[in-house]
Order: structure tokens, then C-alpha cells, then sequence
């Protein structure tokens, strides 16, 4: 069977501290353990905030399309300029995170075409206001910030253009996949990222043990 990284992470620290009490070693100035995860609660926090505004989506395109359209049905309005998908964890950190950022700056520019088309929605500031403190923690926690990229001017307007060039259905349903993508980038960014931050925090403690 497999054991889940956060058991093996919990599972050596407990072991480590162990040998150190066998060896009478002073812990309070040998080892300092923090739980999984703990540095970054804030940026999960961000996360969940940008999630839980996302879910008036689905309810407003129910709503709109009376069933309809199927809400899935939006994956197939994918867009070229929509960034492919979240990065995967087992980048390196700076890669990691400098793609997560600039997936996150796409989808504030794109999110200009879904407030144009549907200005009314409330719920888009929360998701802006999200992202955009996503980005600043997430870039609090690289080395070298200053290599994410952002789209410049031109890019902006040819995207921009790329989702409202079409009759005016289409610019609706470009729209709404603009929020269902959005959102997957975020489910898969988020379980990405939290699966780094565990193997980043346990593998100080891995070292030196056979399983």
C-alpha cells in the first residue's frame, strides 16, 4: 500500500525525535519542527477565497441557460490564449511557482472580457481581489520575482480580441469558460502546490531514513 507523504512526514519527525531522546540530545536547540504546511497557510487561505467566490459561477450560468447547455460543456471552449494548465509540483521551486504566477496574470486579463460581458457580477471582484493577493504572496516566496512575466499590451489586446471576436453567444460562452477554466487552474494549482510544500517541508526530515 501507499502511505500518504504527510503520515511519512509526521512518521519521521516522531522517529527523529525519538532517536534524540534515546541519545539524551538537548531538543529545544537540536530540532524544531513546524507542522506541514504551516508557512503557507495564508497563501491557501488566498486560495480558498478566490475557490469560494468562483462557486457563484456555476450558479449563474444555471441560471442563465435554465439547463439547457451543461456547465461542462464549457471545456470546450478553451481558448489558445488560455495558459494550458497548472504546473506540475515536481518543478523546481522558482519554475514552480513563476508559472503559477504567470497563469494567475493571464487570468486577470482575461477576466476583463467576462466583466465587459456580464459587468452586473459581483462576485468578480472577490476573485480579482484574490488573485491578485495570490500572486503577491506566491511571489513573496520566490528568489528572484522580478523573472515572472506579465503580458504586455500587445499580448493584452490580442487576447482580449481573440475572446470578443464573434457574435454575441459566443462572447458569452467565452466568457463563462473563462471562469470554468480558471477555476480548474486553481483546483490543479492548489493540490499542486500544497503536494510541493509537503515534500519541501518533509525531506530535511526523510533524509537518513530507509523505508
Amino acid at each position: 500500500f501507499t502511505v500518504p507523504l504527510s503520515d511519512l512526514c509526521l512518521l519521521a519527525a516522531a522517529m527523529l525525535v525519538t532517536a534524540l531522546c534515546a541519545s539524551a540530545a538537548p531538543l529545544a536547540h537540536t530540532l524544531t519542527v513546524s507542522p506541514p504546511g504551516e508557512e503557507t497557510g495564508v497563501v491557501l487561505s488566498s486560495w480558498e477565497l478566490a475557490l469560494e467566490a468562483l462557486k457563484h459561477h456555476q450558479e449563474e450560468f444555471e441560471e442563465e441557460f435554465q439547463g439547457n447547455i451543461e456547465y461542462t460543456s464549457l471545456d470546450k471552449y478553451n481558448r489558445s490564449s488560455f495558459p494550458v494548465n497548472s504546473p506540475n509540483s515536481s518543478f523546481s521551486k522558482e519554475a514552480f511557482l513563476q508559472r503559477l504566477t504567470q497563469g494567475m496574470h493571464i487570468y486577470m486579463v482575461l477576466l476583463r472580457h467576462v466583466e465587459k460581458e456580464y459587468p452586473h457580477w459581483s462576485f468578480l471582484t472577490k476573485v480579482k481581489n484574490s488573485l491578485l493577493r495570490l500572486i503577491t504572496l506566491i511571489k513573496g516566496k520566490m528568489r528572484n520575482s522580478h523573472r515572472v512575466t506579465v503580458p504586455t499590451s500587445s499580448q493584452v489586446s490580442q487576447m482580449l480580441s481573440d475572446l470578443s471576436n464573434t457574435d454575441d453567444f459566443h462572447r458569452k460562452m467565452r466568457g463563462h469558460s473563462v471562469l470554468y477554466h480558471l477555476r480548474n487552474f486553481l483546483v490543479d494549482g492548489k493540490r499542486a502546490f500544497k503536494k510541493w510544500d509537503m515534500t519541501k517541508q518533509c525531506a530535511p526530515l526523510l533524509v537518513g531514513f530507509r523505508w
